[in-house]
Parts: structure tokens; C-alpha cells; sequence
């Protein structure tokens, strides 16, 4: 409640609320099994709506928990209930540790879209695996139209072991335009902050355009056999006499 009234105080007008979608990375987190701290949320709703503040929710370690595994879809289903019983229809889900793949990504937005059209489902995506942008494909090609990134590729979570940052932005942006598929963010204006990030957080950030560059930037292309001879290799210098220092005999 105290983060909604300084949000109030600021003129936020969105808010998200985390929640774990298995109970144990949920007692890690908020210390409250899943449907008991979506439970404490209720009184934080009701008065974000007496603020006109949107509130939006999150379903953390949606395509696998470190802990239990792969959640069946029809937990996803349940919390999207409650969800609902809340007046909140905006719903995030997160990849928190990278265990997604394409398949089960398919398989959760597909059951969910279906089963709750009124909702804007969005997807939060670590790379922790290398499987980010795979999946955001998938995820795309299901309707999702709104990706978490972070510039960079920084960030991660205490609670989820060897977690990783999410999805570069660079990396999400680059892929989708060399698509053709126009995002509106301004590539080179993200690299130049990624740049930035690698210099305070060398450590930190992972990032494959940091690395490689854009698809599109050519290098300079190797000079034939021919061209790389020297002149006189060829023929065209002069030939000059061969001065010997050593000792005549």
C-alpha cells in the first residue's frame, strides 16, 4: 500500500503486481503462497481504482519454476480468476528464469487468449538459456504484441537460481527489424545506452549486438590474392642489384 500512495504522490497513473505463479519461488518472494499474496493485493486495487490508477498483474516463472517445474495451464487460468475478480485484465507473463521454450510458450498464451479474450496478455523474457527471442517469436506469431527487455540484457532475480537479465533490447529490436517488423524504438539510440551500461557494469551486461554489431554493418571486404600481391611480386617495380655486405672470398 505505501508503494501506491508514493506512486500517487508522483502522478504514476500504471502500476504492475508481481506475483509468483507457483507457490515456492512465491514464499521466497513474498513470503505468502500464491493465491494469499494475490489475496493482500485486493485492498491495493481497490484503491488504485478510487486513485484512477491502472492496475496491471504479472504471473513470475510462468513457462517453468526453478522449483516445481513446468505449472499446468490451468493454474495460469485460476490466477487470471482472481485476476479478474479484481477488476485486472492487463496481465504480464514471465519468463523469469529462462525455462521456456516455443512449445509450452505457445501452448500457455494460446489456452489463455482463448480463455480470457477480454485480456492484453503481455510476455516478460529472460535469456538465461538463449531461448529469449525464439519465444518472442512464438509469442508473436500468438498475438502478444507488448515484450519486457532491458537495455543492455542486465537484470535477473534473487530468487531464481542462476537467473540471468532479460532479453537485450538491442537484441529484441534488432531481431524483429531485420524482420521487417517495425518496433518505433530507435536502435542506435538503444546501443548508445548499452554502451554506457557495458561501462559501468562490464560484468553485467549480455548482449549480442554489444558483441557482434548489427546484421547490417559490413566489414571491409579481403583483398584478392591478386590485389594483395606487393608490386614486384607482379612484375611492375624495377629491379634493383642485390648488395651483399659479407665477405668476398
Amino acid at each position: 500500500m505505501k508503494g501506491l500512495e508514493r506512486a500517487h504522490q508522483l502522478g504514476i497513473k500504471k502500476l504492475k503486481l508481481m506475483l509468483s505463479g507457483s507457490d515456492s519461488h512465491s514464499l521466497y518472494n513474498a513470503n505468502a503462497d500464491t493465491f494469499a499474496a494475490l489475496e493482500r493485493y485486493r485492498s491495493v486495487a481497490d484503491e488504485a481504482h478510487k486513485l484512477d490508477i491502472k492496475m496491471t498483474g504479472s504471473i513470475a516463472v510462468a513457462f517453468g519454476c526453478p522449483y516445481e517445474g513446468e505449472l499446468p495451464v490451468e493454474r495460469h487460468e485460476a490466477i487470471c480468476q482472481k485476476y479478474e475478480e479484481l477488476g485486472i485484465t492487463s496481465i504480464s507473463l514471465a519468463d523469469t528464469t529462462g525455462m521456456g521454450n516455443p512449445k509450452n510458450v505457445r501452448k500457455i498464451i494460446r489456452h489463455l487468449t482463448h480463455s480470457f479474450p477480454s485480456f492484453t496478455f503481455s510476455i516478460h523474457l529472460h535469456n538465461t538459456r538463449g531461448m529469449a527471442f525464439a519465444n518472442a517469436l512464438t509469442a508473436l506469431e500468438e498475438g502478444i504484441i507488448d515484450f519486457d527487455s532491458s537495455t543492455g540484457g542486465i537484470g535477473g532475480c534473487p530468487y531464481a537460481p542462476n537467473a540471468s537479465g532479460n532479453i537485450a533490447t538491442e537484441d529484441l529490436v534488432h531481431g524483429f527489424e531485420e524482420m521487417g517488423i517495425q518496433t518505433g524504438v530507435d536502435l542506435d539510440r538503444v546501443l548508445d545506452a548499452a554502451r554506457y551500461l557495458e561501462k559501468q557494469f562490464p560484468t553485467h551486461v549480455d548482449s549480442f549486438l554489444l558483441k557482434a554489431g548489427k546484421a547490417k554493418d559490413l566489414h571491409r571486404r579481403p583483398e584478392s590474392k591478386e590485389q594483395s600481391k606487393s608490386p614486384c611480386q607482379t612484375g611492375l617495380c624495377e629491379q634493383q642489384p642485390s648488395v651483399s655486405t659479407g665477405t668476398i672470398l
